[in-house]
């Protein structure tokens, strides 16, 4: 099944991605579209209600930019459909994903302000800006 991810390596990128194994009826694995699943980089282990992953279409409709792996930097021309339709893959329903529409409820708004640990360094918290 395909499904948008945050990028491991770079947390600032949602990127195309698949389910790439089932551990259980709770656990499986994500990784990146064009990343090996060995390379240790390009994946995440996850569940329904992990953060960091999100339905097809869900970047999009919250203005945010697809970055393929195999996309040009300076592309902007990500097309889900022809992404599933070479891949011959589904999308994952959307009702698997626990929380993805959780932000909308939230409160949260534009420009506020608050204090976030950095993802790359977790001790470190600092100033941030929704």
């Amino acid at each position: 099944m395909k499904l948008e991810a945050v990028n491991p390596t770079n947390m600032s990128e949602i990127c195309p991605a698949y389910v790439s194994k089932i551990f259980d009826d709770f656990y499986f694995l994500v990784n990146l579209d064009n990343c090996s699943e060995n390379d240790g980089t390009s994946h995440w282990l996850c569940h329904s209600g992990f953060p960091y992953i999100f339905p097809v279409g869900w970047a999009q409709t919250n203005g945010i930019k697809i970055v393929s792996p195999h996309q040009k930097k300076n592309d902007n021309s990500f097309d889900w459909k022809k992404c599933l339709d070479s891949s011959q893959l589904i999308p994952a329903p959307t009702d698997y994903f626990i929380g993805s529409n959780i932000i909308s409820y939230s409160g949260f708004k534009t420009d506020m302000k608050l204090e976030a640990i950095d993802p790359t360094c977790p001790s470190q918290i600092s100033a941030a800006t929704i």
